[in-house]
């Protein structure tokens, strides 16, 4: 039987730091979901929990179910998680092929007024983010430049952003899902 670290509520090592939105680690997982290393130590969880044990549960369900998909069919996932802390993360991952260190997790805080955002607000964020001009938003959404001005000046108020170049660095910040960060050779 692998030796796991005991959780230990008294334990110092395992309140969360001072992560500030844009802060980020990295966390390798075996096969049956145990982190094995971290990046960074100040976080919650810790060698030896279960990556998804301070998630929320539904949260912690969608996880597992990415997780095993890239463990088992090396599926590359992205989702967005909150933790029992309140903290919300989007966490890329992806197949590391070996059983005892199976999956590397990318992990970056984001703010969690981005939940304020509808669902086509998000999309706008993720062409900005792809570095898309406002027209070509416009064409690839469907709509008027002057409805994607509306969206985002409703951005602007949500996230309490001063300027439109504010939600675009914002945007390229936050919503570069399709960002490719992940290794090449990751792909079997």
């Amino acid at each position: 039987m692998k030796n796991h670290r005991k959780k230990s509520q008294s334990d110092p090592a395992r309140v969360t730091g001072n992560l500030r939105p844009g802060d980020a680690f990295v966390a390798i997982c075996d096969w049956n979901g145990y982190v094995k290393w971290l990046s960074n130590h100040t976080i919650k969880t810790q060698v030896g929990d279960l990556g998804w044990s301070n998630m929320i549960p539904g949260d912690a369900e969608r996880f597992r179910s990415a997780f095993a998909r890239t463990a088992t069919l090396h599926e590359r996932n992205m989702l967005e998680i909150s933790s029992l802390n309140g903290l919300r993360y989007r966490i890329w991952m992806w197949s590391i092929g070996n059983p005892d260190l199976a999956v590397c997790t990318f992990n970056l805080l984001i703010p969690k007024d981005i939940e304020k955002l509808s669902e086509r607000e998000r999309e706008l964020m993720a062409l900005l983010a792809s570095g898309k001009a406002l027209k070509e938003t416009a064409v690839l959404l469907e709509v008027s430049i002057n409805t994607v001005h509306a969206h985002i000046r409703n951005i602007r108020a949500k996230l309490q952003l001063g300027s439109p170049n504010e939600v675009v660095s914002f945007a390229a910040r936050f919503f570069h899902g399709e960002a490719e960060i992940l290794p090449d050779d990751s792909r079997s």
